[in-house]
C-alpha cells in the first residue's frame, strides 16, 4: 500500500515495487519540489525521488496617513500595520494522498515611529491640542486603527434670543377650580385680554459664544446666535431698547412669528358668536366686546371698552367701560356704561363727607379727653357717653349722612357693590345710629376713619376718561346706569332705576321707578294710567321735557318738586332765574 507522511519537515514515502505511488497535494503557502522541479497540484512521488517542501513567507507592508478635518477641529491618524505571514510544515500522519497544509503565523509591527509622526505633525503645522498619549499609542500599535492625535477647541455657540410671553395665545383658557371650592359653572373660562400698560412679552437678548482654536492654533469665531426683532402691531408699542412689547390699548393680544421677527398686536374687539350661557361662561374682557346672541340668566359680561349685544339681556349683569348698546330687550338686569364709576358717582361724595365728619368727631374727642379739666373717671364705661353727647350737640349731621349713604347703596344692585362697602356701612350705623354707647375706645373710631380713607383710595372710583352712553330698545325691572347719556329708543322703560351722568331720552313710556340725570331728561310718556309713582330727579341747571305726564308723576329739579295731579301733555319744566320751578306747555313736544 503506498504511503507518504511528513516527519521533521521531510516527506517520507513507501510503496510497492511496481506502484501504485502515493500522491502529495501541496496547499497554498507551500512549494513542492520533486527532483528539483516545482510541482503544483496533486503529484505522485516515488521513494527514490528527492522531495523538498518550502514554506512561503508573505508580507503586507502596512501604511499610515494623517487626515485633518475640513474645519480644522481634529487631526486623525489612520494606521494599517505591517504584517509578516510565517509558515511551518507540521508533522503529518501517513496517507495514500497526503495534503500538505502549513501552519501560518502572523507577525504584526507598526508602520511608523513616534519620531516620524511628530515630524509629520510639525511639517503640517499642527501645533494645538496634540494628544501625546494618542501619538505614542499610534506609534506602538500592532492592530492598526484610527487615532485622534490632535484635537482643537470648538467654539461654543451663544444662547439664541428668547421671548417670554406673558399671555395665553388661546382666545380663552379653562379656569382651574380649587378642589375644596364649589364649582362655579359661570366662570368656566377666562378670555385672554390685556389692559393698556400691560407688558405682553419680553425679549431676552442673545448671549455671545466663546471662541475656539483649530489644530493649527488659529482662532475659531463662534457662530452668531439666532436673533429676532420685536415689531409692533396695532395697539402695541415697543420699548426704546427693543426688548418689551407693551399694550397701549385694551383687547386680546396676539403674536405672529415671522422669519426673523416677532410681531405683537392687540385685537380690540372680542367677537362672541352666540349666546353667553353656561356653555361658555361669563365674559370678562379688557377691550370691546360684541355679543352676537343673547346674555342668559345669571350670566355676566364685563369689558373695559364698548359692549354691543345683538340679542336680549335677561336676569344678567352687563358692565362696559365705554358705551353699551343692547339691540334687544333688557329684562330684570343691571346694565352699566362707564364701569363701576357710573354707580359710585353719587356714593363717593357721601363717603367723602362721612370721612370728614368722622375725622372731625375723632379730633373733637381727642381734644376733649386731652383737656386737663376732663375727668378720666367719666370714661370707665368707655367713650360711648362722650360720643353720644357730641352726636346730639355738635355732629347731628353725621347720622343723617350715614342714612343717606344707606339709601344710595340700597338703590344699587348688590352684585355691583364692592365687598368692603356693606360691612363698612354696618359699622357706621352701629357706632353713630344704633348703639353709640357701645363704643368703648377712641381707637375704634380712628380705625373706622382709616377704613373709610382706604376704601376711597381703591380703584372703584376711577372713572373712564370719556363719558359712556347706554343705548337700548326696551327695559323691564332693571337698573340702567351710564356716565354719559341714556337713550331708550323702543317702547320704553317699566319699573326701572335709571341713572345718567348726562341726558336721559326715553322715546316711549317710562312707568314706575326713578330717573336721576346730570343733564336734561326727555320722556315720551311719564307715569302710568294706574297712578304708579314715577320720579325724575335733575340738577338745578337741567330741564325735563315730557310728551305726556300721567297723574302722580313727579319731577324734582334742584330742591323744587312738581307732582302732576292730572294728565298733561307737552310739558317742559326748568328753574327760572329766581330759582323757582317753571312749567310751560307746548302743543307738540318730541322726546328727542
Amino acid at each position: 500500500m503506498p504511503l507518504a507522511w511528513v516527519e521533521d519537515g521531510k516527506v517520507r514515502v513507501v510503496h510497492p515495487p511496481d506502484g501504485p505511488y502515493p500522491v502529495l497535494v501541496p496547499a497554498d503557502g507551500v512549494e513542492l519540489l520533486v527532483n528539483g522541479v516545482l510541482r503544483e497540484g496533486p503529484t505522485p512521488v516515488k521513494q527514490e525521488d528527492a522531495i523538498e517542501l518550502r514554506p512561503l513567507v508573505d508580507q503586507s507592508p502596512g501604511s499610515w496617513r494623517l487626515e485633518v478635518a475640513p474645519n480644522g477641529h481634529a487631526a486623525k491618524l489612520v494606521v494599517r500595520p505591517q504584517v509578516v505571514y510565517r509558515r511551518e510544515i507540521p508533522d503529518l500522519p501517513p496517507a495514500a494522498q497526503l495534503k500538505i497544509v502549513p501552519h501560518t503565523r502572523e507577525l504584526r509591527s507598526p508602520p511608523l515611529t513616534l519620531e516620524e509622526l511628530l515630524e509629520e505633525l510639525r511639517r503640517r503645522g499642527i501645533c494645538y491640542g496634540v494628544d501625546w498619549q494618542a501619538c505614542e499609542q499610534a506609534a506602538r500599535t500592532e492592530d492598526g486603527g484610527e487615532f485622534t492625535v490632535a484635537r482643537g477647541t470648538p467654539p461654543v455657540p451663544g444662547e439664541p434670543a428668547r421671548l417670554e410671553v406673558f399671555f395665553s395665545q388661546a382666545e380663552k383658557v379653562p379656569v382651574e377650580a380649587d378642589p375644596e371650592e364649589k364649582v362655579d359653572f359661570r366662570r368656566r373660562f377666562s378670555f385672554t385680554s390685556a389692559a393698556p400698560g400691560c407688558v405682553l412679552a419680553r425679549k431676552i437678548p442673545p448671549s455671545p459664544g466663546r471662541p475656539g482654536r483649530d489644530v493649527y492654533g488659529a482662532v475659531l469665531a463662534p457662530p452668531e446666535p439666532p436673533d429676532f426683532q420685536l415689531l409692533p402691531g396695532p395697539g402695541v408699542e415697543i420699548s426704546a431698547d427693543g426688548l418689551e412689547a407693551v399694550a397701549i390699548q385694551a383687547g386680546r393680544p396676539y403674536l405672529q412669528r415671522l422669519r426673523k421677527a416677532v410681531r405683537l398686536g392687540i385685537l380690540p374687539v372680542l367677537e362672541h358668536p352666540g349666546d353667553v350661557d353656561l356653555r361658555c361662561g361669563n365674559v370678562f374682557f379688557q377691550g370691546d366686546v360684541r355679543i352676537r346672541g343673547s346674555v342668559q340668566e345669571g350670566m355676566e359680561v364685563k369689558a373695559t371698552g364698548r359692549v354691543e349685544i345683538l340679542g336680549q339681556v335677561a336676569s344678567a349683569t352687563i358692565e362696559g367701560g365705554a358705551t353699551v348698546v343692547v339691540a334687544g330687550n333688557v329684562l330684570s338686569s343691571a346694565v352699566v356704561a362707564g364701569g363701576n364709576a357710573a354707580f359710585f358717582g353719587e356714593i363717593r361724595p357721601r363717603l367723602e363727607n362721612l370721612h370728614r365728619e368722622v375725622a372731625n368727631i375723632v379730633a373733637a374727642m381727642e381734644q376733649v379727653t386731652a383737656n386737663p379739666a376732663f375727668k378720666t373717671a367719666d370714661l370707665k364705661a368707655g367713650i360711648g357717653p362722650l360720643l353720644l353727647l357730641l352726636l346730639e350737640k355738635r355732629f347731628q349731621r353725621l347720622p343723617l349722612l350715614v342714612q343717606a349713604l344707606d339709601k344710595s347703596i340700597k338703590a344699587l344692585p348688590p352684585e355691583m357693590l364692592p365687598e368692603p362697602l356693606a360691612p363698612l356701612l354696618r359699622e357706621m350705623e352701629s357706632h353713630f345710629i344704633v348703639s353709640p354707647l357701645s363704643v368703648r375706645e377712641l381707637e375704634t373710631l380712628r380705625d373706622l376713619r382709616e377704613k373709610i380713607k382706604e376704601f376711597l383710595d381703591q380703584p372703584y372710583w376711577h372713572a373712564p376718561g370719556d363719558d359712556a352712553d347706554l343705548v337700548l330698545r326696551y327695559a323691564l325691572g332693571s337698573v340702567l346706569v351710564a356716565t354719559g347719556n341714556i337713550r331708550i329708543l323702543g317702547k320704553g322703560c317699566y319699573n326701572c332705576s335709571v341713572r345718567a351722568g348726562k341726558k336721559v331720552i326715553v322715546r316711549g313710556a317710562y312707568r314706575g321707578g326713578e330717573i336721576r340725570a346730570g343733564g336734561d331728561v326727555a320722556v315720551g310718556e311719564l307715569g302710568s294710567p294706574a297712578g304708579i309713582e314715577t320720579t325724575v330727579v335733575l340738577p338745578a341747571s337741567a330741564a325735563a321735557r315730557i310728551g305726556l305726564a300721567r297723574e302722580n308723576a313727579r319731577v324734582q329739579i334742584g330742591s323744587c318738586t312738581h307732582r302732576f295731579d292730572r294728565e298733561e301733555t307737552g310739558v317742559e319744566l326748568r328753574l327760572d332765574k329766581e330759582g323757582r320751578l317753571s312749567v310751560r306747555y307746548q302743543t307738540a313736544l318730541s322726546p328727542d
